[in-house]
């Protein structure tokens, strides 16, 4: 009786070891196929990144990816403190970057200029700049700074045109001289430049850093709220 019931046992041990065998085999198989479409996806990452991960590899790469989503997340937040399209803060970045100022004193100082059209225009309008449109809306603030460009343009450096800009642009207004200097062609050739070199980017971009970053903060406060 106790053979036969440890025959019957070495016989489903057996039976179990084959079947685990089997699976080992089919699971190995199925690693195998993963593996070489893994080395696939691979290959083509190799083709349409290896220049950029030659010349600052693999980890400098993604700093890189992330600083640019960066920089257009920034743009969409001063968009909405300064009520300047992000598009078009974007096109202005390079001369404002040329002249000297930084994206925080460019910042400062299209806010001061909203807030002098709509406080104080006479201080604009002095210089023969419109802040108003024909049926009375308010005009945007980076036409208004191109037109106001060309008035500081055509000025002779001083103290007269320093105070001006310090009325109409607050504490960075004699910071920005060297860009109003440039005049409204000067900007425009600026534009067409971040064009060219891929600097100028549209609203969408923006929005999409925004929600991207805005994405990577929800998870990292989620994952501390686990630790907690």
């Amino acid at each position: 009786m106790a053979a036969r019931i440890v025959g019957t046992l070495l016989f489903e041990l057996a039976a179990d070891v084959a079947k685990l065998r089997a699976g080992m085999d089919d699971a190995t198989r199925q690693v195998n196929t993963a593996m070489k479409n893994i080395d696939g996806a691979i290959d083509l990452g190799k083709k349409a990144f290896g220049a950029l991960a030659a010349a600052a590899g693999i980890a400098s790469f993604g700093s890189f990816v992330k600083s640019a989503i960066d920089a257009a997340d920034r743009l969409a937040e001063m968009s909405e403190r300064t009520g300047v399209a992000a598009s078009e803060l974007s096109r202005l970045e390079l001369a404002f970057k040329l002249g000297g100022v930084s994206s925080e004193g460019m910042q400062q100082s299209l806010v001061k200029l909203s807030v002098t059209m709509n406080t104080n225009s006479d201080a604009i309008e002095q210089l023969g700049v419109k802040t108003k449109n024909t049926d009375g809306t308010m005009r945007g603030s980076s036409e208004v700074l191109r037109d106001l460009a060309d008035k500081f343009q055509n000025m002779d450096n001083g103290a007269r045109k320093t105070a001006l800009a310090v009325e109409i642009f607050g504490k960075s207004g004699a910071d920005i001289i060297p860009v109003l200097n440039m005049g409204s062609d000067g900007i425009a050739e600026m534009t067409r430049l971040s064009e060219r070199l891929g600097i100028a980017l549209d609203d969408e971009a923006t929005s999409a850093a925004n929600q991207f970053n805005d994405t990577l903060d929800i998870l990292k406060m989620s994952v501390n709220g686990v630790a907690r």
